[in-house]
C-alpha cells in the first residue's frame, strides 16, 4: 500500500513478479518501468493467488512481450482492477 515503483527493469514483471501469494495493492505508482518480455509493471503467474489492485496508476510501462502495465499469464487469474488508471 502507498508505494512507489519507478524506473525498474527486470526480465518479468518490472515491480512486481507474483508467482507465491495473493496481492493487496492501493494507492501506489508504477511509473516507467521496463521489461524485456511480459509485464511492465506487474507479471501475474500463479492461478491459486488472487491480485486486487484499487486506487493505483500505472504510468509508460513498457513490456517487449506481453502486458506493457500488467500481463495476466493465461488469462486464469483472479484478478480485480478498482480505480486505477492507465497511461501511456
Amino acid at each position: 500500500m502507498n508505494c512507489k515503483f519507478i524506473n525498474n527493469t527486470a526480465w518479468e514483471g518490472g515491480a512486481i513478479y507474483n508467482s507465491e501469494t495473493n496481492h493487496y495493492i492501493a494507492n501506489s505508482t508504477f511509473m516507467n518501468n521496463i521489461v524485456r518480455s511480459n509485464g511492465g509493471a506487474i507479471y501475474n503467474l500463479n492461478p491459486a493467488y488472487n491480485l486486487t489492485i484499487t486506487n493505483s496508476n500505472f504510468t509508460n510501462n513498457h513490456a517487449n512481450g506481453n502486458g506493457g502495465a500488467i500481463n495476466n499469464y493465461n488469462n486464469v487469474h483472479n484478478l480485480s482492477i478498482i480505480n486505477s488508471g492507465f497511461y501511456k
